[in-house]
């Protein structure tokens, strides 16, 4: 069900959030800017630039930015994971570098199949498969091979396996994981928030896909929009966004 007293609703982390108030935070985070101020450094030469207009939240420089069209890992999809705050170092890129072919090979096999996250069962997600012909198998094995690289850990994998393909990989970080382990391992949670309500997360991706289009060459799946709703939920940018959201809604 994704009626709540007549309601719709999509679940993030367990609780209910209302579709429209869901669309409005959404909207604040993917579409809100905010001004900076130029500041010319000392012997600077040339006009004054003026105020700069830049998102206000990440969604410009992380989902704004095109995935390199291999399956191997590229140098973008490293790098990008720095617009999302991940803190890339030199060696962190280059390890992931160094694996980048292997990970390739696995996401070759998940465009195969043409698997998304949320089309899997609960148990798929839940604990790392046995048989090497899986199903699942390669999405485990990318995430394995990933966080195997020193230094790369849970949110800059994920920062980088999302953003890779946005419809199979989840994308969790640090301030987001301690919501999701409430239930179980981080991706069951996130799979059965998409998959109790996924009428009401279709029509969410619908939404926003138009709301952003001609912003960004792919549009933000479920799993991007679940992971910017909890973001905003734990790191306390909700009301930030919900704000940014209703001047937009006004306008």
């Amino acid at each position: 069900m994704s009626e709540m007293s007549g309601e719709r609703y999509v679940n993030v982390a367990g609780d209910p959030v209302p579709l429209e108030t869901a669309i409005t935070v959404l909207r604040g985070y993917c579409l809100g800017s905010e001004t900076t101020r130029w500041v010319a450094p000392t012997s600077g030469v040339g006009d004054d630039v003026g105020d700069l207009s830049v998102g206000a939240f990440a969604f410009t420089t992380y989902d704004g930015i095109d995935a390199s069209a291999t399956p191997d890992i590229g140098p973008i999809d490293i790098l990008v994971a720095d617009g999302l705050n991940a803190q890339m170092r030199a060696r962190d890129i280059a390890g992931v570098l160094a694996v980048a072919g292997e990970i390739g090979e696995q996401i070759t096999r998940l465009d195969e199949s043409g698997v998304k996250f949320w089309t899997l069962s609960v148990d798929q997600v839940s604990a790392s498969p046995v048989d090497e012909g899986a199903e699942e198998w390669p999405l485990w094995r990318a995430w394995t091979i990933l966080m195997g690289v020193p230094g790369v850990e849970v949110a800059r994998a994920h920062k980088i396996l999302h953003h890779k393909r946005p419809s199979v990989f989840p994308l969790i970080d640090n301030e987001t994981i301690p919501y999701l382990r409430t239930g179980g391992s981080a991706w069951a949670t996130v799979h059965r928030d998409l998959t109790s309500t996924a009428d009401a997360w279709s029509e969410l991706e619908d939404v926003i896909g138009e709301a952003v289009s001609g912003t960004v060459a792919s549009t933000p799946t479920r799993l991007r929009l679940h992971d910017i709703l909890l973001w905003a939920r734990s790191t306390n940018r909700w009301d930030v966004a919900l704000a940014v959201g209703e001047s937009l809604n006004a306008d």
